[in-house]
């Protein structure tokens, strides 16, 4: 199991290196948030064990798609990045908890997850400021209620640019 936790340290800077990630067979946890690190994420398609991934606050970019195949992914953390995609790319993470896609180049409908990974059960959820959409209609509007959305706030989804979800549960 190998864990590597450069959050916050200014002196972390460069480009993620292919190479490097690919003798890293066994990434459990990147965390390499507020720190000056630039590139595609592309560099750990070869990672599968990867469970805890940072981005947040870096140069990264790169498409969602290459982290599709993720089936371990627990945590996700792309806030403000230059990442885009399809948030279907996540439908095979059953055991996400927490996905925080703020402010990122993603759209696509929610309800690409709500048969496959458990909405309900997520710790966090933030697709704020992104091209998110919701269903008017279905059960993901169900456990939206559940989670405290007021009928008024999901009203508007469906004509919304981007989708102002967001949630921490306790």
């Amino acid at each position: 199991m190998v864990k590597i936790d450069l959050s916050n340290r200014k002196d972390v800077n460069g480009y993620l290196d292919k190479r490097r990630f690919q003798q890293l067979k066994n990434l459990e946890l990147l965390n390499l948030e507020n720190t000056s690190t630039f590139g595609g994420i592309g560099v750990l398609r070869h990672n599968m064990e990867l469970r805890y991934l940072n981005l947040n606050n870096t140069r990264v970019s790169g498409y969602l798609d290459d982290l599709g195949n993720f089936t371990e992914l627990r945590y996700v953390n792309l806030a403000n990045t230059a990442v885009r995609g399809n948030i279907a790319a996540f439908e095979n993470s059953k055991e996400l908890r927490f996905l925080n896609l703020h402010s990122t180049k993603v759209f696509g409908y929610i309800a690409a997850l709500q048969d496959t990974t458990q909405l309900k059960d997520f710790e966090n959820f933030d697709v704020s400021n992104t091209k998110i959409t919701c269903p008017q209609e279905g059960p993901l509007r169900a456990v939206l209620l559940k989670l405290g959305f007021t009928e008024s706030q999901l009203k508007d989804l469906h004509e919304m640019d981007g989708l102002e979800l967001r949630w921490t549960l306790s």
